[in-house]
C-alpha cells in the first residue's frame, strides 16, 4: 500500500524512534553518580529510563520489565514529564493500538508543545494510518523544531504529495515554513509526472527575481531527457513568466538574464574556453585546446526552412575554430553547420536550414568550438542572433 510503504521512510520499527530521541536528551555528565546518590530523582529516572529505551530500540527488543517501572516511577514523581507518555504510545503503537497510541502522543505534546519526539512519533503514527493532513503538519512544525532535518524530512513530505489534500496542506506548509519548500520540490522534480502538482504548490513569483532553484532546472532537465520538450517549454513559460517571441531563439541579443535553461542560454564551465554576454553581444575566448560546446539552447521550430544570422567581430586569432549548429533532437541529427568566418574579420555570417517533418521535435542551436593540430585563442564578438523562416 502506497502510505504504508512510505512510512517505512520516517522509521523501521515505532521504537527505533527513541533512537532519534536520544540525540535530543542530553544525559547529566554525572549520570554514573547521580545514579548512586540519588536514584529516584526525576531527572536521573529521565535519563537512565531513557537510555536503557533507547539502548532496547537499537537492539529492536521491548524494554524491559525494570525500565518500565522507572518509566511509571518517573510519571508518578513528575506528572509533567512527556517521556512516559511517549514510551506508553510507542508501546500501544507495536500492539496496533493506533487510537491509544495518538492520544498518549498528543497527551506529550499538549505537556511540551516543542517536543521533537512527539511531533515525530506522531507525524509516523499519522502517515501510516492515513491521516495525511495531519501527518504533514507534524511534520512541518518538526521543520521549525529542528531546521537541521529540513532535507531529511524532505523525502517524506515528498512521498505523500498526490494523497487526497495533501497538495493543499503542502501549499500552507511553505507559507508557514518556506524553508521546506525547495528541498521538497526537488525531490518532487525527479519525476517529470511531478509538474502539474509542483506548479499547483509552488510559489507564484517567476524565477525572474533571481537564480533559478535547483528543482526549476531539475524538473525541466527530466522533462527534456524524456523528450517532452513542449510540455517542459510550458513548464518554462509558466516558471519565467517568459514567452519565446518571433524567431524561436530566446534572448537572441545575449542579455544577462535569471531564466533557466534549457530554453534560454546556457555557457558549460569548461577549461578549453568561455562564453559571456558582453557590451550587447557574446564574447567568446577560445583556446583551441580540445573540441567544447561554449553556449546552447533548446528551440522548438515547425518544419520549414530557415536563415540563421549573426554578426562577428574577430579581435584575435581564428574565428573559423567557431561553429554555430542546429541539431534535431532527440536524434542529434545535424541540420546546420554555420563557420564564423566573414570576410576581412568583420561582418555577418548566414547559413540556412530546413527542420524535416519527421525526427525534429525540437532542435539545439549550440556554439562549437572545434580544436586545431596547431592551437591559437580566439577572441570574438558577437552580435543579436536572427533566425528568419523563408519558406514551408
Amino acid at each position: 500500500m502506497r502510505l504504508r510503504g512510505a512510512a517505512a521512510i520516517l522509521a523501521g520499527t515505532v521504537l527505533a524512534v527513541f533512537l532519534f530521541r536520544l540525540t535530543i536528551v542530553r544525559a547529566d555528565p554525572e549520570s554514573h553518580w547521580s545514579q548512586q546518590f540519588a536514584p529516584g530523582d526525576p531527572a536521573v529516572l529521565t535519563a537512565t529510563a531513557m537510555r536503557e529505551v533507547g539502548l532496547a530500540a537499537a537492539a529492536r527488543k521491548n524494554p524491559s520489565s525494570g525500565t518500565l517501572e522507572k518509566i511509571g516511577e518517573l510519571a508518578r514523581k513528575s506528572p509533567l514529564a512527556v517521556e512516559p507518555f511517549l514510551v506508553e504510545g510507542a508501546l500501544a503503537d507495536k500492539k496496533g493500538q493506533f487510537a491509544v497510541a495518538a492520544q498518549l502522543y498528543r497527551e506529550a505534546r499538549r505537556r511540551d508543545p516543542r517536543s521533537v519526539a512527539a511531533h515525530y512519533l506522531l507525524a509516523d503514527l499519522d502517515l501510516r494510518t492515513g491521516d495525511t493532513q495531519d501527518g504533514i503538519r507534524e511534520l512541518a512544525d518538526l521543520a521549525r523544531l529542528v531546521p537541521a532535518v529540513t532535507i531529511q524530512l524532505a523525502p517524506a513530505i515528498a512521498k505523500f504529495s498526490h494523497s487526497p489534500g495533501a497538495a493543499g496542506q503542502l501549499r500552507n506548509m511553505f507559507r508557514s515554513n518556506p524553508l521546506l519548500e525547495r528541498p521538497v520540490l526537488s525531490v518532487l522534480a525527479q519525476d517529470p509526472f511531478n509538474a502539474s502538482l509542483i506548479l499547483s504548490v509552488a510559489s507564484a513569483s517567476p524565477s525572474t527575481a533571481g537564480p533559478p532553484a535547483e528543482w526549476e532546472e531539475k524538473l525541466l532537465d527530466a522533462m527534456v531527457a524524456q523528450g517532452q520538450y513542449a510540455q517542459a517549454y510550458s513548464v518554462w513559460s509558466k516558471i519565467t513568466g517568459q514567452k519565446v517571441e518571433g524567431s524561436g531563439v530566446f534572448n537572441p541579443a545575449f542579455r544577462r538574464s535569471n531564466e533557466p535553461p534549457p530554453f534560454n542560454w546556457n555557457y558549460p564551465a569548461t577549461d578549453a574556453g568561455v562564453a559571456e554576454p558582453e557590451n550587447g553581444g557574446l564574447r567568446i575566448l577560445f583556446y583551441d585546446r580540445e573540441n567544447a560546446i561554449l553556449a546552447q539552447q533548446i528551440i522548438i521550430l515547425p518544419p520549414g526552412r530557415y536563415l540563421l544570422t549573426v554578426p562577428v567581430a574577430t579581435n584575435s586569432g581564428n574565428p573559423q575554430t567557431l561553429a554555430w549548429s542546429i541539431q534535431c533532437l532527440p536524434g542529434k541529427s545535424k541540420i546546420l553547420n554555420l563557420p564564423l568566418s566573414p570576410t576581412g574579420g568583420s561582418g555577418t555570417v548566414a547559413g540556412e536550414f530546413e527542420v524535416p517533418a519527421q525526427g525534429c521535435a525540437a532542435q539545439q542551436i549550440e556554439l562549437d568550438g572545434n580544436a586545431e593540430d596547431s592551437p591559437t585563442t580566439a577572441d570574438v564578438q558577437l552580435g543579436s542572433l536572427t533566425l528568419h523562416r523563408t519558406g514551408a
